[in-house]
């Protein structure tokens, strides 16, 4: 006996960011602000199973994507058909080297 078992997963992300030294002349050259928000469902057929991510990040690059600091600031929130909703933030600074 065969036993096939297939799940479907759903989920996206969408993210952006500007150096908005274009608009304002006080802003860091090196600086940008970006935004992102994700959303999965790990099995597609359980509506009560949902994880959302809603970050705000702030780039420093010293020398392009090679060398860059970057902290950001989400909110989570992890759904599941026998759990309560659990949610909550996260601060999170990365240096980035790249050689």
């Amino acid at each position: 006996m065969t036993i096939v078992d297939t799940t479907t997963l759903k989920g996206y992300y969408v993210q952006a960011g500007y150096f908005f030294h274009n608009v304002f002349d006080w802003w860091p050259k090196h600086l940008e602000m970006a935004g992102r928000h994700a959303a999965y469902r790990p099995d597609n057929s359980i509506r009560q199973n949902l994880q959302d991510e809603t970050t705000v990040a702030f780039n420093w690059f010293f020398k392009g994507h090679k060398n860059k600091l970057t902290s950001e600031f989400s909110y989570f929130s992890f759904q599941d058909k026998t759990l309560p909703l659990e949610a909550g933030w996260r601060f999170r600074i990365q240096w980035d080297i790249s050689l």
